[in-house]
């Protein structure tokens, strides 16, 4: 994350079909707490969106949602391949008379 802030375009994951850009990260080594990756664990003010990760868990300090609502707590951030073909086979599904 660190590497792609400005100037540069800035790390990204997604959530909820928008972009969901990463300025500022720390990484955290305290909390024991484990959860699904790119769950939203914790939201704390003063240090941001805690993400657990494959490895462990990030705090997500500086972002642009691109959304109408951040993120939160439970929210999960990157893309399932099983919701995507979901919403094919919905729109496909609405498409077919």
């Amino acid at each position: 994350i660190k590497a792609s802030a400005h100037p540069h375009p800035g790390a990204y994951s997604h959530y909820k079909d928008h972009r969901l850009v990463v300025w500022s990260s720390s990484i955290e080594t305290e909390i024991p707490i484990r959860g699904v990756v790119g769950r939203v664990l914790m939201s704390k003010p003063e240090r941001g969106l805690l993400v657990q990760c494959g490895q462990g868990l990030i705090w997500l300090r500086s972002f642009e949602a691109g959304s109408p609502r951040p993120p939160g707590v439970g929210d999960k951030l990157g893309l399932s391949v099983e919701d995507e073909l979901m919403a094919i086979k919905e729109w496909i599904r609405k498409q077919t008379p």
